[in-house]
């Protein structure tokens, strides 16, 4: 919504430019199946996130009740905003418009 509302367009509006659309963009041309980039898109996000937490509470460590667990949740936010910045970086923006075929 803050990258909509600083371009001066509705945070309202459909778009194309959530995470799970661009990596879903950048794994599409790597494999012919939809099925395999959509499941890799989802394994993605869904490994960094839980992922991570999950393989940090099994290994001892930090302990479910750390205070150092803010510190996980701001490195995951660091990596959203570097894969994000990346993959934009590449990609030209889909106007919403056009990718809603409202022009």
């Amino acid at each position: 919504m803050i990258r909509r509302a600083r371009k001066g367009q509705s945070p309202l509006r459909p778009d194309n430019g959530h995470l799970h659309n661009l990596l879903h963009k950048f794994y599409e041309p790597k494999f012919k199946s939809r099925v395999i980039s959509n499941s890799l898109t989802g394994l993605t996000i869904s490994l960094s996130s839980s992922g991570l937490c999950l393989v940090i509470y099994l290994s001892g460590l930090l302990s479910i009740r750390s205070n150092a667990w803010f510190c996980v949740l701001a490195l995951q936010a660091v990596l959203y905003l570097i894969v994000y910045y990346l993959l934009t970086r590449t990609e030209p923006e889909v106007s919403t418009d056009a990718a809603f075929g409202l022009t």
